[in-house]
């Protein structure tokens, strides 16, 4: 029999701010026991995906111990790029020309799905994001991504100076326009993946954390807090973080370098709202203050990230006066001709960066059930794993071949993954390890500043 104990997930007990949202249902909390096909802790962007695509064909049960949208998947910026979510070159250089085709193709497919299924076009924005050269130098690297987004037949075409300038944006050599992008109000989205379990007869509680699971035979036992249980077939963990310290996901968490990331949203402005409206542009990346990045919302409203640091903290709201949004502010202004309009929201929280920015996933049989524990980075890579992890599920025999090679935890790593993995211990709070990752994310820095 094997048996583990799950920590309580680092969430807070409300989500951000901008995505405060009315509840169409209180929360349910499981208060019986129960026995259904799959358990999936954690109610996150991955969680919810999972379920949602098994859904359709089993009966499936969410265990969340905070609510809806109060971990990191709803205190994002919203924004489901495909460029940069993977770095394309790099996964043909591990993997292969067939697999980084494949990765781009069933990225885009899956946020195109999402978005035709997504019942609120308000909360869903279509358009192009770009990525812009602050030195000329940078223009050579930005053409080398164009050349990579034509090879996978994703659409991309560079700006001028001059065309830029008309965007309203200003001290930048070029820009990379990228075409087919989409951005979403989180929380929405993480409710409506919600909506559509329960449509299905599955089951999503909140505030219902598990104490601990075991495994006997041909089912799993998820103990909850209240003194009930869940018997199951498989287990799925998808609790982030703090969640990946169990004993099984060791491993995956070993591979990811955990961000503290500092977010403000100004108070809507009719000038910005036109920008967006006529250029048809969602957001904009910085090629030298990475990862400095605007979302342009519809109603005019600008949600500007960045000054991030190595860390893992539970989301936090912040005061405007604060100097890292202070400096965000700056530089936001600094880059656009418009007056940018004041703050109205601001909030710093925690997001994990897989070292070679790939998901982490490990499958394991265990008789006639499967342990799944999934971490990744994004929203796009969630809904990606969702219908990879739920097609594993339904077919143990054949899971996806991704799954077992290029997204496994134990597919063949880079230098930087590699040296976090020898380290002893999983949890990112000892001393030594928070060194070793402090040293990891000044390493991804100057990499990508030396470009």
């Amino acid at each position: 029999m094997d048996s583990t104990s799950i920590p309580a997930v680092l969430a807070s007990t409300s989500s951000a701010p901008l995505w405060q949202t009315e509840r169409s249902t209180p929360p349910r909390r499981a208060s019986s026991d129960m026995t259904c096909d799959t358990v999936v802790v954690g109610a996150g962007i991955t969680g919810l995906a999972i379920a949602e695509n098994l859904s359709r064909s089993r009966s499936v049960v969410v265990l969340d111990a905070g609510q809806i949208g109060s971990g990191s998947s709803g205190w994002n910026a919203g924004i489901l790029s495909v460029d940069t979510t993977v770095d394309l070159r790099a996964v043909e250089d591990q993997f292969g020309e067939e697999q980084a085709d494949w990765l781009a193709t069933s990225l885009s497919d899956v946020l195109n799905s999402t978005r035709q299924e997504f019942a609120n076009d308000r909360l869903w924005q279509n358009g192009r994001t770009l990525y812009v050269a602050t030195r000329k130098s940078h223009l050579a690297y930005l053409l080398e991504e164009l050349e990579s987004r034509q090879k996978y037949k994703m659409p991309a075409s560079m700006l001028s100076e001059q065309e830029i300038i008309r965007t309203k944006l200003q001290g930048f050599a070029g820009a990379l326009a990228l075409g087919n992008e989409h951005a979403v109000h989180p929380v929405a989205l993480l409710q409506h993946l919600c909506r559509s379990i329960e449509s299905r007869s599955g089951l999503v509680f909140e505030n219902t954390p598990v104490h601990n699971w075991t495994h006997q035979g041909d089912h799993f036992t998820v103990s909850c807090g209240a003194g009930f249980s869940l018997k199951a077939k498989n287990l799925v963990l998808a609790t982030g973080l703090k969640g990946s310290e169990t004993s099984q996901s060791a491993n995956i968490n070993r591979g990811l370098i955990p961000v503290v990331g500092n977010v403000f949203v100004t108070q809507a402005g009719e000038d910005f709202a036109a920008m967006a409206r006529e250029s048809g542009t969602l957001a904009m990346w910085d090629s030298l203050q990475l990862y400095h990045y605007v979302r342009y919302l519809p109603d005019g409203r600008l949600l500007v990230g960045g000054e991030e640091t190595p860390g893992a903290i539970a989301g936090k709201v912040l005061d405007a006066s604060n100097p890292q949004i202070e400096k965000l502010y700056q530089w936001a202004q600094k880059h656009h001709s418009i007056k940018l309009p004041p703050i109205e929201f601001c909030w710093r929280a925690s997001l994990v960066i897989p070292a070679d920015g790939l998901p982490l996933v490990n499958l394991q049989r265990l008789g006639k059930s499967t342990l799944v524990s999934a971490v990744t980075d994004g929203l796009p890579f969630g809904l990606l794993l969702g219908r990879l992890i739920a097609q594993s599920l339904q077919t143990p025999e054949s899971p996806p071949v991704q799954l077992t090679g290029m997204l496994s935890g134990s597919r063949r790593r880079t230098a930087a993954t590699r040296l976090l993995q020898m380290l002893p211990g999983a949890s990112n709070s000892s001393p030594a390890r928070a060194l070793a990752l402090r040293a990891a994310f000044t390493a991804l820095r100057l990499r990508d500043l030396v470009f």
